[in-house]
């Protein structure tokens, strides 16, 4: 078995704490986990651990509503009105 990585958009560059706090947005991790993980970052990272742990959280809660609009607008846009509000 193997993947492939396409770096072709992929941007090299320096990123501070509070940036790497956002690439976590897309794990659809529970509070639970996003508190977990923002400790290791936090300590890891040099940042504070109760803003880690908030901007995680922020930018999670963001990409869950981002996703889960666009799910119901495209339901709605196939007719597919069991789809709840």
């Amino acid at each position: 078995m193997f993947s492939i990585v396409d770096i072709n958009r992929m941007e090299f560059r320096e990123i501070t704490p509070l940036e790497g706090c956002e690439n976590f947005n897309k794990l659809w991790a529970s509070d639970e986990e996003l508190e977990i993980m923002g400790c290791e970052y936090a300590r890891l990272s040099g940042l504070d651990e109760a803003i880690a742990i908030a901007e995680m959280q922020r930018h999670n809660t963001a990409n869950k509503q981002t996703k889960n609009f666009k799910k119901k607008f495209k339901a709605l846009l196939k007719g597919d009105f069991s789809v709840p509000a």
